[in-house]
């Protein structure tokens, strides 16, 4: 089973860790997502480098893709996008996009952890270069040390 690394930004993993949902919505502008399968794992990846490291701060199964307008995945999916309120996420979107009337790429997360101990990438001999933009796909291989380590953290 391979996994994806996706960046999150640190307010998005905040307000979902706050809230305890067991579901969660990476959303990105409208944008083909084929990297994992059903039930594959999504880790997040904390968006800032601490002394040149890199942090996953949680992960959940990938379970579906969509592209839905802002409007419509707040009216779905609502605070499992990252935020409290609609106008919040809505102002989020403008401050990105310039607008909110834009078509999003909703990848939906199941059976969401996250970890009050994150696990360093180079922890687990996994390199991630500073100069990628939303994620990476990682193999079978890597994916195992990664839950591996996560899992004697929980």
């Amino acid at each position: 089973m391979k996994g994806y690394i996706g960046i999150a930004n640190d307010d998005w993993c905040s307000h979902l860790q706050s809230s305890k949902s067991p579901c969660a919505v990476f959303w990105r502008k409208k944008a083909v997502f084929k990297a994992l399968q059903k039930g594959e794992y999504f880790f997040f990846l904390n968006r800032k480098a601490i002394d040149g490291k890199r942090y996953v701060v949680g992960r959940g199964k990938y379970d579906e893709w969509n592209i839905l307008s802002a409007r419509d995945a707040w009216d779905i999916y609502g605070g499992a996008l990252g935020y409290k309120e609609e106008h919040e996420f809505l102002e989020s979107i403008k401050s990105i996009y310039k607008t909110d009337e834009v078509e999003l790429g909703c990848i939906v997360l199941k059976e969401v952890v996250y970890f009050e101990e994150p696990v360093c990438l180079s922890d687990c001999s996994i390199d991630f270069s500073p100069y990628i933009v939303s994620g990476k796909t990682i193999d079978e291989e890597e994916c195992t040390r990664l839950n591996c380590a996560l899992e004697r953290r929980s």
